[in-house]
């Protein structure tokens, strides 16, 4: 058995192209994108411009920059 040090459950992010995390993404981009982090299109997909843009707001905010919008992104966000 696999142990984990927190609950296990679906990350809140999508890798490229996936749609499992759609509505997430559209978060990510809507935010990203009222804080001038993301101009790129708004589509829900976490392509290579998304990536880059939770990368540029990761480095601004002082968190472990990864490109994954993991939770001390998504809280940093502004998700609930």
């Amino acid at each position: 058995m696999m142990y984990y040090p927190y609950r296990y459950h679906t990350p809140p992010y999508c890798n490229t192209g996936c749609m499992p995390g759609h509505m997430t993404t559209l978060f990510v981009q809507e935010r990203l994108n009222e804080l001038g982090f993301y101009y790129g299109m708004i589509n829900g997909v976490m392509g290579p411009e998304t990536t880059e843009a939770v990368r540029e707001f990761q480095r601004s905010r002082g968190i472990h920059v990864n490109g994954i919008p993991g939770w001390q992104t998504m809280r940093a966000l502004g998700w609930r």
